[in-house]
């Protein structure tokens, strides 16, 4: 019995032997991927301390058990046999490739992998054996799963390290060290907890600035007859640090657009804090888009919230619905008078389908003169492609309480391959206020009010009762999209619609990187007869 058993290893070692020398090269000057790893080996210390830092799931580090993945290990394994040369093999080696290919028979055997009635691997009786394979299998793990936000010197050393260690290895399991080191340069960007991100748009604009009444502001600038300007539209830099697991500090810089002497100013800058129970709170200067958050605007064109506040935020979260509250005191500046303001909102998923939330502010103004806004919205997939979403307004301020009602319709283009549509019909009472530039990208001004100084106008109620807002987008490749924007505002009077359309040309460069070329039209602003329009460059910048 003995014998047969004897020499039933021999033939499955001839078997590997004939089956890796025939068909896969050998290595040349390497070491093999199946040597032991002696039990002192400085790489079972780092594999720890990964494994205790959270890095990699917990497990036996001297175990093959420890593989997370079956699958991606006998494929690794099957790809490693290339690196296996035979003839050279010792027989530590041998018996380590044995109890590899008998642990991971299984998963070889689905991927093609088939072992002759004489030559089927039996499980070594020496267990505990940590090959080369198996330590780089951990490693390649390890470096798909670190979290950037929590890594530190020290991990990002002893990564570098056993990276260096087991490069080859590493190619087998698809990581090779070319990868590794760029992987390092990512980590390094957030080593400690710090994240850096942000934003830039440098415009190139060309347009004629036509003049409001007897102001002397043109639709596209303040400075009327000036027809050219290269501004950065936006350019911010945002901060984050995350302290520890219950601590995130926040912080943004940013230029102010408006700015004549490229003030940068610390929009941005709070503690966000979680608590039990799922509470959490924001407290310093933060912002607010509860709009935002239920997708009832398109890109720029908010017109109530997406607002910077001071003040504290409370949030609590129980999986289905969520509950928001916040008090704000904001100081006296250039686009608004000292406030105190309060807000809350509850916001409830019913369904993967279908939600609903109910959002109250109330703005109390140095002088007094309140506004309050409350509004319910709803929202509805109707499947992957479309949906429908809806809001009703009623505002108080103090002289009027008017009402507005929102519809909106969203298609993408992957339902019909044609293009993707927005389309946003806004319905107003006499006295309606916009808090924000709602409807009016592109720098224009159509005539009601866009939250900075210099065109004293009254609240678009006042002046239109109907807005409706189309944009399309279509996405020809990775590379090269357009679009079309249309904006038209109705009189409430006997005056003229105001209008205004935009069409553009998008060429993404790099994933981060855009260039977007576009022309905006202006009729029958603020009550004018003026035909305004706007040609731009936009360098816009993701980082």
């Amino acid at each position: 019995m003995a014998r047969g058993t004897a020499r039933s290893e021999k033939l499955f070692l001839l078997f590997s032997c004939i089956f890796m020398f025939f068909l896969l090269p050998a290595a040349k000057g390497e070491c093999s991927a199946f040597s032991t790893v002696p039990k002192g080996h400085w790489a079972y210390s780092d594999i720890e301390y990964l494994k205790a830092k959270g890095l990699l799931d917990p497990g036996d580090s001297s175990a093959a058990e420890s593989f997370a993945d079956r699958g991606e290990a006998a494929s690794a394994l099957s790809k490693s046999l290339s690196g296996f040369d035979a003839s050279n093999a010792t027989a530590e080696e041998k018996e380590n490739l044995r109890r590899l290919l008998a642990y991971f028979e299984p998963e070889l055997r689905a991927v093609g992998l088939s072992f002759s009635a004489s030559a089927k691997p039996v499980r070594a009786a020496k267990p505990g054996l940590k090959t080369r394979f198996e330590i780089a299998g951990l490693v390649s793990k390890a470096i798909g799963s670190v979290d950037r936000e929590k890594a530190d010197r020290e991990d990002v050393e002893r990564l570098q390290r056993l990276g260096t260690e087991y490069r080859n290895e590493l190619a087998v399991w698809g990581t090779p060290v070319d990868e590794l080191e760029d992987r390092v340069d990512v980590l390094e960007s957030g080593m400690g907890g710090w994240h850096f991100s942000g934003s830039l748009r440098f415009d190139a604009n060309y347009y004629r600035a036509g003049a409001v009444g007897s102001e002397g502001y043109g639709i596209y600038t303040d400075v009327s007859g000036r027809n050219e300007d290269f501004r950065f539209s936006r350019m911010r830099l945002n901060i984050r640090k995350r302290v520890d697991d219950r601590l995130t500090f926040y912080g943004r810089l940013e230029k102010d657009p408006g700015s004549g002497n490229n003030a940068v100013t610390l929009e941005h800058a709070y503690v966000d804090v979680t608590f039990p129970g799922n509470w959490s709170l924001l407290a310093g200067r933060w912002q607010t888009d509860w709009q935002g958050e239920d997708e009832l605007y398109f890109g720029d064109d908010p017109f109530l919230t997406n607002r910077t506040l001071t003040g504290f935020l409370f949030r609590n979260d129980r999986g289905m619905g969520r509950f928001s509250a916040y008090i704000s005191q904001q100081d006296e500046s250039a686009d608004q008078a000292e406030s105190l303001e309060a807000g809350m909102r509850y916001r409830l998923d019913l369904n993967e389908r279908f939600w609903i939330s109910l959002n109250a502010i109330h703005l109390e103004p140095e002088d007094r003169s309140r506004q309050q806004v409350m509004w319910a919205a709803a929202g509805l997939r109707l499947n992957q492609d479309w949906s429908v979403r809806a809001a009703v307004y009623r505002q108080d301020t103090v002289d009027a309480t008017p009402v507005a009602f929102q519809a909106i319709l969203e298609g993408r283009q992957s339902e019909r391959g044609l293009t993707s549509f927005w389309l946003e019909f806004l319905s107003f009472d006499k006295g309606f206020e916009m808090w924000n530039r709602g409807f009016q990208d592109y720098g224009t001004f159509m005539g009601w009010y866009d939250g900075k100084t210099g065109h004293a106008t009254a609240p678009v109620g006042d002046y239109f009762d109907n807005v409706l807002f189309v944009r399309l987008d279509q996405k020809w490749d990775e590379k090269i999209s357009t679009f079309q924007r249309y904006v038209l505002a109705l009189s409430r009077g006997a005056g003229e619609n105001a209008m205004n359309f935009t069409v553009g040309l998008r060429y993404r460069y790099t994933p981060g990187l855009s260039f977007t070329l576009s022309y905006d039209k202006v009729e029958e602003a603020y009550g004018e007869a003026l035909d305004d329009h706007l040609i731009q460059l936009r360098t816009e910048l993701n980082f």
